[in-house]
């Protein structure tokens, strides 16, 4: 099928992808879809952490990634230890670290920062925090930024243009999913609400392609309780309305800090299909076919690892199975000509 000059479907009912005036498909509402696997990669067990946790933050700069806070033994004990690791030569080293002993905060980069928006604070199950934190990658060090307007964790955020969208996760409490949706302006430090997104749920991943917000997966509840979900919704800013897109060919969780996009198709690894049963798959989703298909998986199962995208390979860093850390850094081999 040809790529639509427009991927997105702006109708709630039964809907049809139009290419240049012509239909190529008709697609009911949230069926799930599967396109052919491309073809395969390569996994590598890399490198091992120095300290091996669990449901923290990523960021790459350069051949460099950053991970950030997690959980870090088998009590569930956040920390505020950032972890580097160069690609380029194998090395580890530490930089300046977190303000708050953070798990399940989302986070946006800019050129030279990194944001990291509320998230659940020290030994589970921890409160959720309004807080703000900023690293600096030039300068190794943190600032807080203004509070949100109420306490947020185990959610999504997705930076579009100068703006950060903030959906799903949990109340203060850990009682209830969130509600409302937020945008956040990087200039002006003002937060508006704009529409629900439909579904709340946490432990959910977003990403942004082309200006539009995907939100994908996630969860209701937490721990035992919890139930995961196949759905994906996309944002669409400048109607302010959520759309449903294909829904993932299962339900996952986890992948907050393991979702990249190449080639403006949205990558998801590992997670978490069940209370504490971790994923090797890779998914891979093409929001102008509105279809999913899978890349070769993982070594090993891995729920809420750390990951990121350097040289044209995926990275995937510790995580958990089965509530126990891990220390293997996977590496793929380069996605050029596979997607």
């Amino acid at each position: 099928m040809r790529a639509c000059a427009v991927p997105y479907l702006e109708s709630l009912e039964p809907r049809r992808l139009l290419c240049d005036g012509h239909v190529d498909a008709v697609l009911p509402q949230g069926i799930t879809t599967l396109a052919a696997s491309p073809p395969s990669l390569s996994w590598g067990a890399v490198n091992q952490v120095p300290q091996p946790r669990e449901e923290g933050a990523a960021a790459v700069v350069g051949s460099k990634l950053y991970l950030f806070g997690g959980f870090f033994n088998s009590d569930f004990e956040a920390t505020t230890r950032v972890d580097v690791l160069d690609t380029a030569t194998g090395r580890w080293s530490q930089a300046a670290p977190m303000l708050l002993p953070t798990t399940h905060s989302p986070v946006v980069q800019t050129a030279s920062r990194v944001f990291f928006f509320g998230g659940y604070v020290g030994t589970d199950p921890g409160p959720a925090t309004a807080a703000i934190q900023i690293y600096n990658f030039r300068t190794n060090k943190w600032t807080r930024g203004v509070d949100m307007p109420a306490p947020r964790g185990a959610h999504a955020a997705v930076l579009v243009g100068n703006l950060v969208y903030l959906f799903g996760g949990r109340n203060k409490a850990r009682t209830a999913e969130f509600q409302e949706t937020w945008s956040f302006n990087l200039d002006t430090n003002e937060f508006r609400t704009i529409a629900r997104m439909p579904d709340p749920r946490n432990h959910l991943t977003g990403a942004q392609v082309d200006g539009q917000v995907y939100a994908i997966g996630g969860q209701k509840k937490e721990a035992a309780e919890s139930s995961n979900l196949n759905v994906v919704h996309r944002y669409n800013p400048k109607k302010n309305r959520w759309f449903p897109a294909a829904n993932l060919p299962v339900a996952v969780s986890h992948q907050l800090a393991s979702t990249f996009v190449y080639q403006k198709k949205i990558i998801v690894v590992g997670g978490e299909t069940a209370h504490n049963v971790a994923a090797r798959e890779v998914r891979v989703f093409d929001p102008y076919e509105n279809r999913w298909s899978q890349l070769t998986p993982l070594p090993e199962v891995r729920r809420a690892g750390f990951g990121g995208l350097i040289d044209d390979r995926m990275y995937l860093a510790s995580g958990s199975v089965v509530g126990a850390s891990q220390r293997e850094v996977f590496r793929s081999s380069r996605l050029e000509g596979i997607l």
